[in-house]
């Protein structure tokens, strides 16, 4: 998870409730969920332009 904090950061983005989904730990054929959590419509903004096709130059 630290890998996803650090490459959210490169972007400008934080996730304050970033986290393992406690549920999803304890069931034996699922890997366990990240939790993404609620986000304000600025972060979510950033991520769309993080996550974007880059064209090349």
């Amino acid at each position: 998870m630290a890998e996803l904090v650090r490459a959210l950061a490169v972007h400008g983005v934080s996730l304050p409730s970033l986290g393992l989904d406690g549920s999803s730990m304890y069931q034996p054929f699922v890997p366990p969920l990240i939790e993404l959590g609620r986000v304000t419509e600025e972060t979510a903004r950033k991520i769309i332009q993080a996550l974007a096709p880059r064209t090349p130059q």
